[in-house]
């Protein structure tokens, strides 16, 4: 088992990972989910990135859970 923890140092980096091949030219894009994630839910591998995400979520619900801290939103 590979325990190492990859950096990315974009979004298009880290989707290539995953499948999902995505165009970033430039450092702030906008990108639909539903677009990128056409099955749901996903499961990636750990990764750390070297950028910020900010996601705005108009109408939902759900848990997001990162290392051993969970919240419903």
């Amino acid at each position: 088992m590979n325990d190492s923890i990859r950096t990315y140092n974009s979004m298009s980096e880290l989707n290539a990972l995953i499948g999902n091949r995505i165009e970033q030219n430039v450092d702030f894009t906008i990108h639909r989910l539903e677009e990128l994630f056409k099955e749901t839910p996903i499961k990636s591998p750990l990764f750390r990135t070297n950028y910020y995400t900010v996601l705005i979520i108009r109408k939902g619900r759900g848990r997001y859970i990162i290392d051993d801290q969970s919240y419903l939103i």
